[in-house]
């Protein structure tokens, strides 16, 4: 479903659309109103709901707002606003672009739940010169009984032209979700996106939101989960954990040192990232031993004020080297924060909670891992370089339909001395949660491999790691191959 919606809005939706029924304006809209669905009028959308059984689907149309400047941060502050802080993703984020009537249209599709029902999520963005426009569309329809009737209702809305919107100055701010509330089996209604209430209720959830805390440089979110009471996010930038008291944020980066300087890579955090997020007039750096540089912790915490909102936080950050990583843990209080965590390291420690399961569509695809490790010798008696020690490894995956081929190659020992070896197995498989359990039938029928799999966050996008059960040692970090 979710690729059809992308058809309809991209081909046959908003492109000066000849009405023949009898048409509505809202806002930068024009819908003609289809049979069957129920329409409900809010302070900032207007929304029409379709349910056929137990198949429905719930479409908004959002009151404009001023534009953050550019279509993609249009797409990401309403993809994070409307979905993000409800739902928890289970599918990457797909989008696409195009031009409409002068306005840049993003449409953004993944899979979601809320209250362990499985869903449909679709969002396109209009983003114009002095403003943006959102229609988000939610549907547990994974069987297309409702194709037809939201293929009809989807090719009955267009948009009028930015230049026709130009004189709309609306002050509306787009909508939140501080006060959401769950749905109560006792107390069903039918689902709205404001108090949304799906029609097959699962157990009870608070608002997965966590807190309203800032994220300094806020991006997409493009996985979520839940983990011991944490909600955890994943970004292309940054993986994101929080409670409603308390946020914790990995960044993929250390700012980088200045050339010829030897400032405290805690100050250059500061200066270089935060100060542009945050103003304090000091800050305290951790108590480090003077004469223990190796064990150093580069680490500093102080109140601020957020530069966006005018509010008083307590942050302490850390800079990770090892991981290549810089952590800021943010609060409204510093007793809050000792609550949590009595050493910056606990704050790394977070980094556990970074893995998201991984579905058999997810996997679907060649992911590859490759490595290399040397070392030079020298004799202990005489000093002398006595060669190189080298250990280098390739492996690949691919995942076709419940198919998998594994191949292995690599080398170990000293340079001209070098033992090599090859592995290549073809098989079956089974993914269920975090398990993934491989049956090998070439060239050793009967064989079969266990792994601990799942995504993990990282720079620019998702990891899949692979731990093998019985050798826990053995662990694979595979990109997906273009």
């Amino acid at each position: 479903m979710a690729k059809l919606i992308i058809l309809i809005a991209i081909v046959n939706c908003f492109v000066n659309l000849q009405v023949y029924a009898q048409s509505e304006s809202y806002d930068i809209y024009t819908f003609t109103t289809q049979p069957g669905w129920q329409r409900a009028n809010y302070a900032d959308n207007i929304q029409f709901t379709l349910q056929k059984g137990n198949a429905w689907c719930v479409a908004g149309l959002y009151t404009s707002t001023g534009t953050t400047g550019t279509a993609y941060s249009d797409f990401q502050s309403d993809w994070n606003d409307l979905v993000g802080k409800n739902y928890m993703l289970s599918s990457e984020v797909s989008t696409q672009q195009n031009e409409v009537n002068g306005w840049q249209m993003t449409l953004g599709t993944a899979t979601g739940t809320l209250h362990g029902q499985q869903l449909n999520i679709s969002l396109i963005s209009f983003s114009g010169p002095t403003s943006r426009g959102t229609i988000l569309m939610i549907n547990n329809d994974f069987n297309n009984k409702l194709e037809s009737d939201i293929s009809a209702f989807m090719g009955g809305i267009s948009v009028i032209s930015t230049t026709q919107n130009m004189g709309n100055n609306s002050q509306y701010q787009p909508p939140t979700t501080d006060n959401y509330q769950p749905p109560t089996i006792d107390n069903y209604q039918p689902p709205t996106m404001n108090n949304y209430q799906p029609p097959m209720m699962g157990p009870q959830m608070s608002n997965v939101s966590g807190n309203d805390l800032p994220t300094p440089n806020a991006q997409m979110v493009t996985r979520s989960t839940t983990a011991d009471g944490w909600l955890v996010e994943a970004t292309n930038d940054y993986v994101q954990y929080s409670n409603p008291e308390i946020k914790v944020i990995q960044y993929f980066f250390v700012a980088p040192e200045d050339p010829n300087s030897n400032t405290d890579d805690e100050d250059l955090f500061w200066r270089k990232y935060l100060a542009n997020y945050f103003s304090a007039n000091q800050y305290n750096k951790f108590p480090n031993d003077p004469y223990d540089l190796m064990n150093r912790i580069q680490s500093a915490s102080g109140y601020a004020t957020s530069l966006a909102d005018g509010r008083q936080y307590f942050l302490v950050w850390i800079v990770s080297l090892n991981m290549k990583c810089s952590f800021l843990a943010i609060t409204s209080d510093e007793s809050l924060y000792k609550r949590y965590f009595t050493h910056p390291n606990d704050i790394i420690a977070m980094e556990k909670y970074n893995y998201f399961a991984v579905s058999p569509q997810d996997i679907q695809g060649t992911w590859k891992d490759t490595g290399f490790e040397g070392a030079q010798l020298y004799s202990t008696v005489t000093g002398a370089y006595a060669g190189m020690a080298v250990a280098s490894s390739a492996v690949e995956w691919n995942f076709n339909g419940n198919s998998t081929h594994y191949h292995a190659s690599g080398a170990t020992g000293t340079v001209g001395t070098l033992n090599t070896y090859t592995v290549d197995e073809s098989g079956s498989f089974q993914l269920a949660g975090f398990d993934l359990v491989v049956q090998v039938t070439d060239p050793a029928p009967g064989k079969t491999h266990e792994f601990w799999c799942a995504y993990l966050a990282g720079k620019g996008g998702l990891l899949l790691k692979l731990q093998d059960k019985k050798y826990s040692a053995q662990i694979n970090f595979l990109s997906r191959k273009p």
